[in-house]
C-alpha cells in the first residue's frame, strides 16, 4: 500500500530564487545563507517528504488491518448470536436477552486506493417531482 503526497513540499518561489542565487549570485553568503546551505535543506526537505509518506502508508495499513479485525468480530459475534438464538429455543431468559441484541452489520471493507474517483451516489426522483416535470398530453 502506498501513500503519495501530490504537492511538492517546496513552494516554486523558493525554488526560483535558488536557480536565482545559483545562476546571479554564485559564490556570494549572506549570513547563514548560501547555496550550500538551501540546497542542503531543500534535500532535508525531500527526506523528509519520503519519511511522511512511509509514515502514511503505515498508518493507512493499520487502519485497514484494524476495520478488517472489527468487521471480523461483528461477522463472529453475528454468528453466535444467532446460534445462541437457536440454543435457547425453549429457555424464556434466555431468548428474551438474546432477542435485545442488536450487534449491527459490519462495515464496509476498506476502500483500496486504487486512484480512481467513487461514482457518484444516484438519488431518485420524488413521484411528485417526475408529475410535475411530465406535460400533460394535448
Amino acid at each position: 500500500m502506498s501513500v503519495e503526497i501530490t504537492e511538492d513540499p517546496i513552494p516554486q518561489a523558493v525554488k526560483e530564487f535558488l536557480v536565482v542565487f545559483k545562476e546571479d549570485l554564485a559564490g556570494v553568503s549572506f549570513p547563514d545563507v548560501s547555496v550550500e546551505i538551501l540546497e542542503k535543506l531543500s534535500e532535508e526537505i525531500h527526506d523528509k517528504t519520503v519519511q511522511l509518506q512511509e509514515a502514511l502508508a503505515l498508518v493507512s495499513a493499520a487502519q485497514e488491518a484494524l476495520e478488517n479485525a472489527q468487521n471480523e468480530l461483528i461477522q463472529k459475534a453475528n454468528r453466535g448470536l444467532a446460534y445462541a438464538k437457536v440454543f435457547a429455543e425453549g429457555k424464556d431468559e434466555l431468548a428474551e436477552k438474546l432477542s435485545r441484541l442488536s450487534l449491527g452489520k459490519p462495515g464496509r471493507a476498506p476502500k483500496k486506493n486504487s486512484g480512481e474517483q467513487p461514482e457518484p451516489k444516484r438519488s431518485r426522483t420524488r413521484k411528485n417531482d417526475v408529475s410535475a416535470q411530465e406535460e400533460p398530453a394535448a
